[in-house]
C-alpha cells in the first residue's frame, strides 16, 4: 500500500476488501474513514476461550471444537431438499455440521484432514450436530478469526448484510485495518499521564477492544478508552472555565440594597435556609466581579423559582435587564403572571417573550433599550432578531429540557452576564460532573415548612369508575383536581384529541357544573393565560391537561394528580407531575392510571414512583434504566458521544480523569507545552465542533 495512505483519517476504501460500493454504505452508515472504521465498537463478544472435545459435548449448548474433516458432500431428504453434510472427528467422537440453506458455496470447500475450529450450538438430538455453524480453517499464519476466543460481534442492518458486512465480515476488515494501520494509529494521552496511570497506548487499547486476548486485557482496554473519553471532556470543562474566571472579567454588582430588601420583606412566607445558603452563593458570584456559572438544583416544589426572582432583583437594581428562559410557553406564562405579581409594587417591568407574542417587535425595542426590566421567555429570546441591552443576568429554568447551544445562545453578545441554570430533575454527581464540571453547585435539599409527602397510588385498566369517584371526593372538598394526558409526538394528534374528548365528555356531568377547564399547547396564548388564572383563582376545580402542566404550575390548593396512560410516562416526568400537587397544607395523592400492557421497564418506573418522593433516589434508578441521553429528554447538542464511558458506573474514572485535566489546564491554559501538544492537537482534529462551547457557558 502507498504510504501517503497509511492515515487513519484517510478514506475507508482505502482498506484491504473494501471497494467503491463497499465504501459507500459504509459512509451511508457514518464509517467515512479508517479511524471510523477502528472506532466501530462491538455490541458484544461471544465466549469461544474453551476448545471442548465432541464426546464431551452436550445436547442445546454452545461449544467450541477442534476437529478433521473425515467425509462430506450433498445429501437429499425424501422431500429431495438438499442439505450439505461434513461430519468432522476429534478421535472421541463424530460431530455432524449440516447446512439447509446457502449450501452452493460449501461444494468444494472441505477435504479429508482439514482440520476446523468450529462453533456453534448442539442439536436436541441424541448425536451431536451442528447447525450452520461457525468455523474456520486451522492457518499457522494467523489466528481464527471467527471462531476461537472472545469474537467481536458488530452492529449491523439489513443493508450493510447485503454487502457481507455482518459481524464475520466487519471482523474480516477491520483486521486488515488494524495489521495495516497499527503503527500509524496516533496517541491521544500524553506519555507522563500514560505512564502514571499504567495505562496502555491507544494502538493497543483497540486491537483489545476488537480481538481481545482475555476477559481481563477487553476490560483493561475499555477502561483505558473510557479514560481517554472523559479525559477530554473534562479539559473541555476546564478550559471553559479558565477562560470563564480568568480571562473573561465579569460585571461586578453592588451588594443587594433597599430594593432587594423591600421585595424580600413583601414576601408573605419565610425563605427555607437552603434557600438562604443558594441565593447567598448567587449574591456572592453576582458581586465578586467575575462571571457565574451556578447549577441551581433542587426537587420539585423546593422554591427554585423565588430564588431566581431574588437574584433577578439584584441585577436589576443595578440598572442591568435580567432573563428568565424556560422551555414551555404555559411555564412561561406562568411566571409572567407571577413574576409580574411580586413586582407589582416596585416599579419594575415585567416582558413576556414567546412564539405566541403578537408585537414582538415592539417587545424586541424595549430589549434593546437601556431600562432595566425582566423578561420572561422561551426559545423565541435565542432568536434571530434579539438583542438585550444591558443582560446583568441570565437564568435557564429546567436547564435539561435546553442544550448547551441554547446556554450559548442566550447570552451572545453578552458574555461579561451572569448565568444561573436550574433543574428540578436531580442530577447524579457522575452525570453533572460530566454536563456542568465547569460549574458551580448549590443544592436546596429542604422543602418549605408544612409540605406533605404525596401518596401514590396505581389504577389499572379498567378501573375508570373509581379514578372519577376519586376526583368527585377531592372536589366535594374543595380541593383541586389535575387529570393530565400524556403527549407523545408520534401520536400527537391522537393524545391531544383524547384529553379533548375528555373534556368534552366531563363537562356536560357532575364535574363540569363544579367548574372544569382544558390547556394544552396548541391553544393561544390568551387561553391559557385564561385557563391558568381561572385554575389559580379556583373557578375551576378539575383541569385535563396534557404535560404541558409538567413544569411550573404552582396552585397549593391542588391535592390530586391523575396521569392517565402512565406507562407511557418517564420516570422523571411523572414525578414531576406528581409535584404539581402536595404544595398546601392538605394530604395530596396521584394516581398513576394504566391503559395499557407494562413493559419491564414500565414496571420498574412505577414501582420506584410507589416506592419514594425523593427526586434524588428516582434521578439515580432514572439514569440507570434509560442511560443520560434519554434521561436529559434531549440530546445536549455539541458534545461528543460516549463509546466507551458509562458515566452511570464509571465515577472513579470520570474523577481521575477530572483531576488530571483540570491539573493540566490549571498549568498550561492554552496546552502550549510539549508534553501537551497531543491534546492540543487532538482538539483540533477531532473536538473542533464543540470549541465555541469553550468559550461561554
Amino acid at each position: 500500500m502507498n504510504t501517503k495512505y497509511k492515515d487513519i483519517d484517510g478514506d475507508v476504501q482505502y482498506v484491504k476488501g473494501i471497494g467503491p460500493r463497499k465504501g459507500d454504505v459504509l459512509k451511508k452508515h457514518g464509517i467515512k474513514t479508517v479511524r471510523d472504521l477502528l472506532f466501530y465498537i462491538p455490541r458484544k463478544y461471544l465466549d469461544r476461550t474453551q476448545i471442548t472435545k465432541i464426546g464431551d459435548l452436550a445436547p442445546d449448548r454452545e461449544g467450541t471444537v477442534l476437529a478433521e474433516v473425515e467425509s462430506y458432500g450433498f445429501k437429499y431428504t425424501r422431500g429431495r431438499k438438499r442439505l450439505y453434510l461434513v461430519n468432522v472427528t476429534d478421535r472421541t467422537g463424530i460431530l455432524e455440521l449440516i447446512w439447509f440453506r446457502n449450501t452452493k458455496y460449501l461444494d468444494g470447500l472441505f477435504e479429508e484432514g482439514d482440520v476446523l475450529y468450529i462453533s456453534g450450538k448442539t442439536g436436541k438430538t441424541v448425536f451431536p450436530q451442528m447447525a450452520h455453524p461457525e468455523f474456520e480453517f486451522l492457518s499457522d499464519d494467523k489466528d481464527p478469526l471467527h471462531t476461537l476466543g472472545l469474537i467481536p460481534m458488530y452492529p449491523t442492518t439489513a443493508e450493510l448484510k447485503k454487502f457481507h458486512l455482518d459481524s464475520r465480515g466487519f471482523r474480516r476488515i477491520i483486521r486488515e485495518a488494524l495489521g495495516d494501520y497499527y503503527d500509524h494509529i496516533g496517541e491521544d494521552l500524553p506519555e507522563n499521564i500514560r505512564k502514571k496511570l499504567k495505562l496502555q497506548t491507544q494502538a493497543e487499547s483497540l486491537h483489545q477492544v476488537h480481538f481481545p486476548e482475555s476477559e481481563e486485557a477487553l476490560e483493561r482496554a475499555k477502561k483505558r478508552m473510557a479514560f481517554a473519553e472523559l479525559f477530554y471532556m473534562e479539559i473541555m470543562m476546564a478550559i471553559r472555565r479558565h477562560r470563564i474566571r480568568v480571562a473573561s472579567r465579569g460585571i461586578e454588582f453592588d451588594k443587594p440594597g433597599a430594593l432587594v430588601a423591600q421585595i424580600g420583606k413583601s414576601l408573605p412566607f419565610k425563605l427555607t435556609s437552603a434557600q438562604r445558603k443558594a441565593l447567598g452563593d448567587i449574591y456572592g458570584d453576582m458581586t465578586s466581579g467575575n462571571c457565574m456559572r451556578r447549577l441551581l438544583q433542587g426537587d420539585v416544589g423546593s422554591g427554585k423559582t423565588i430564588v431566581a426572582a431574588l437574584a433577578s432583583a439584584l441585577a436589576i437594581e443595578n440598572g442591568y435587564k435580567a432573563a428568565i428562559m424556560v422551555p414551555t410557553e404555559v411555564l412561561a406564562e406562568q411566571h409572567y403572571i407571577n413574576m409580574k405579581r411580586l413586582f407589582a409594587d416596585f416599579d419594575i417591568e415585567v416582558i413576556l417573550l414567546t412564539g405566541n407574542v403578537k408585537d414582538k417587535t415592539a417587545v424586541y425595542d424595549r430589549l434593546a433599550g437601556g431600562k432595566e426590566c425582566l423578561i420572561i421567555g422561551t426559545h423565541a429570546l435565542i432568536q434571530s432578531g434579539v438583542n438585550i441591552y444591558k443582560l446583568g443576568l441570565a437564568v435557564i429554568d429546567e436547564q435539561h429540557r435546553f442544550g448547551v447551544r441554547q446556554r450559548v445562545d442566550l447570552i451572545e453578545g453578552n458574555r461579561r452576564a451572569d448565568l444561573l441554570v436550574m433543574t428540578a430533575t436531580p442530577i447524579p454527581r457522575t452525570l453533572a460532573m460530566t454536563m456542568y464540571g465547569d460549574f458551580d453547585y448549590s443544592i436546596i435539599d429542604e422543602m418549605p415548612p408544612g409540605r406533605l409527602p404525596v401518596k401514590t397510588m396505581v389504577a389499572s385498566d379498567g378501573s375508570e369508575r373509581q379514578v372519577f369517584d376519586a376526583i368527585m371526593e377531592h372536589v366535594r372538598r374543595d380541593e383541586q383536581v389535575y387529570v393530565v394526558y400524556p403527549l407523545v409526538e408520534i401520536s400527537e394528534k391522537q393524545d391531544l384529541q383524547a384529553a379533548v374528548d375528555a373534556y368534552e365528555k366531563l363537562k356536560h356531568g357532575k364535574i363540569g357544573e363544579c367548574g372544569i377547564g382544558l390547556l394544552h399547547g396548541r391553544m393561544s396564548s390568551e387561553e391559557k393565560e385564561q385557563a391558568l388564572r381561572e385554575f389559580s383563582s379556583g373557578k375551576i376545580k378539575v383541569l385535563i391537561s396534557t404535560t404541558v402542566i409538567e413544569v411550573g404550575i404552582d396552585s397549593p390548593n391542588a391535592t390530586l394528580m391523575v396521569v392517565i396512560g402512565a406507562e407511557r410516562f418517564g420516570l422523571s416526568q411523572l414525578h414531576q407531575l406528581r409535584g404539581r400537587v402536595g404544595r398546601g397544607k392538605n394530604k395530596s395523592t396521584c394516581i398513576l392510571k394504566l391503559t395499557g400492557n407494562l413493559s419491564d421497564e414500565g414496571k420498574q418506573r412505577i414501582q420506584a414512583m410507589e416506592a419514594t418522593n425523593d427526586g434524588f433516589r428516582i434521578a439515580e434508578f432514572d439514569l440507570q434504566i434509560r442511560g443520560p441521553g434519554e434521561f436529559f429528554g434531549t440530546r445536549q447538542h455539541g458534545f461528543p458521544e460516549f463509546k466507551f464511558a458509562d458515566i452511570t458506573g464509571d465515577y472513579r474514572i470520570l474523577d481521575t480523569a477530572r483531576k488530571a485535566a483540570f491539573d493540566i489546564i490549571e498549568k498550561d491554559p492554552k496546552l502550549s507545552g510539549a508534553e501537551n501538544r497531543i491534546i492540543y492537537d487532538n482538539l483540533a482534529k477531532y473536538y473542533s465542533g464543540v470549541f465555541k462551547l469553550t468559550e461561554a457557558g
